[in-house]
């Protein structure tokens, strides 16, 4: 099985290709380091625990409004 290397810029403009070397069991490789540096909205982040436990309420309650009991 080959690898195939591509740059985030490459990737998007030979996706195409990369997809195919997928549907064919090769792999592909995002070559690129870029670091993202944390900006002004960071103190908005939340922890994937406190976005469960958001998003189990949400369920519930779509689960209730659209349930009926006959």
């Amino acid at each position: 099985m080959a690898t195939v290397n591509f740059t985030t810029q490459e990737f998007t403009s030979r996706s195409d290709q990369a997809f195919d070397l997928a549907d064919k069991g090769e792999s592909f490789v995002s070559t690129d380091e870029t670091y993202l540096e944390p900006d002004k909205e960071l103190r908005r982040a939340i922890h994937a625990e406190e976005l469960l436990v958001g998003v189990e309420k949400d369920i519930r309650e779509m689960f209730r409004e659209h349930t009926t009991y006959a």
